[in-house]
C-alpha cells in the first residue's frame, strides 16, 4: 500500500526514510547546541556571581585591616599616659560599630561596612591584649632576666661589659704615682683602717 502511495506521489520509500533520518539528525544537533549555549550561559552567570562575592570579600578584608591599623595608630598617638583611656575608647567604638552593623543586617539593610570597621577595632584591641598577656607570662615562666637587655660595649651587643679597674694618677702632694682603686662598698672598711694605721705610723 505504501509502495502504491509513493508511486502515486512520485517518491520512493528509501528517499522518505533518508529524509526522516536527516530531520532527526538536525533536531539532535540543534538540541545539543542549545544545551551547550545554556551551559555557557550558566557558567557565565556563575563566574559573575563568584566575582561579585570575591570583590565583596576583598573590600571587607581591606576595611578590617585599615580600621585595625587606624585603631593601633590612635592608641600609639595617645601615648603611655593615656594608653588605658585610648584602649577603652577603641574597644567601645569597635563594639558599637559591630552592633550597629548587626542591627542593620537584621533589618535587611547593608551593615557590612560598619561590621568590618568594628571587627578591625576589636581585632586591634584583642591583639594588643594578647601581646601584653604574653609578656607577663614570659616574665613568670622565664624569670625577670628574660626581658633584660644583653650587655653591650660601645653599642655592640654580645660583648662582655667593661669592668672598671684601678687607675694610676699623678698627684703633686705625693711623690711618684699612686694607685687609685675603684669605689667598692666592700673595700671601704679596709681602706679606712689602712688610713688610720698610716696616720698613726706618721
Amino acid at each position: 500500500m505504501a509502495g502504491v502511495k509513493n508511486a502515486a506521489l512520485g517518491t520512493s520509500s528509501r528517499s522518505t526514510t533518508s529524509r526522516g533520518v536527516s530531520v532527526k539528525k538536525l533536531t539532535d544537533q540543534l538540541e545539543s547546541a542549545q544545551r551547550k549555549i545554556s551551559s555557557l550561559q550558566n557558567a557565565k552567570a556563575k563566574i559573575a556571581e563568584n566575582s561579585g562575592r570575591a570583590g565583596t570579600a576583598l573590600v571587607h578584608a581591606a576595611e578590617v585591616g585599615a580600621s585595625s591599623a587606624m585603631g593601633g595608630f590612635g592608641v600609639g598617638l595617645a601615648g603611655e599616659k593615656h594608653n588605658t583611656t585610648a584602649r577603652v575608647v577603641r574597644g567601645l567604638g569597635g563594639a558599637g560599630m559591630l552592633m550597629w552593623g548587626l542591627v542593620d543586617v537584621l533589618r535587611g539593610k547593608t551593615g557590612t561596612h560598619q561590621m568590618a570597621v568594628g571587627e578591625g577595632l576589636l581585632a586591634a584591641e584583642m591583639a594588643e591584649t594578647g601581646a601584653r598577656m604574653g609578656q607577663k607570662m614570659r616574665g613568670k615562666w622565664y624569670g625577670a632576666s628574660a626581658g633584660a637587655p644583653a650587655a653591650t660595649v660601645n653599642g655592640v651587643a654580645g660583648q662582655p661589659a667593661a669592668v672598671a679597674g684601678p687607675t694610676v694618677v699623678m698627684t703633686p702632694q705625693v711623690a711618684g704615682p699612686r694607685e687609685v682603686l675603684p669605689h667598692e662598698p666592700d673595700l671601704d672598711g679596709f681602706r679606712q683602717r689602712g688610713r688610720v694605721r698610716a696616720s698613726r705610723a706618721s
